[in-house]
């Protein structure tokens, strides 16, 4: 198997030697860790926007129940969009704080 990237960092394979002609012009050939690495970034940020727009849905509780949004929570948010952003800096998925009101 053979990997791929372009100057975006999305990636492709090619199992086989005749797949290799389906490799879209502009990517360049990469190893496996780099594609693994690549890929797990972008798995990160996936996971990270799903948590984020999870996340909401406690912001929009708290307000409609006028309950002030704990600091945890509003940096557990900024942890998420930092990760979405490329800005972080963090190996892990930030732990998601308990839900307003409990201890």
């Amino acid at each position: 198997m053979k990997y791929y990237k372009n100057a975006e960092n999305q990636t492709d394979t090619a199992d086989r030697p005749e797949h290799e002609a389906l490799i879209p012009v502009g990517y360049t050939e990469i190893t496996k860790d780099r594609y693994d690495a690549l890929n797990a970034s972008v798995t990160k940020k996936t996971q990270a926007q799903a948590l984020l727009s999870a996340s909401d849905i406690t912001v929009l509780r708290c307000y409609e129940n006028s309950v002030p949004l704990p600091a945890s929570w509003v940096m557990y948010r900024k942890e998420l969009r930092n990760i979405i952003s490329g800005t972080s800096i963090a190996g892990t998925i930030p732990t998601r704080p308990a839900y307003p009101g409990t201890k």
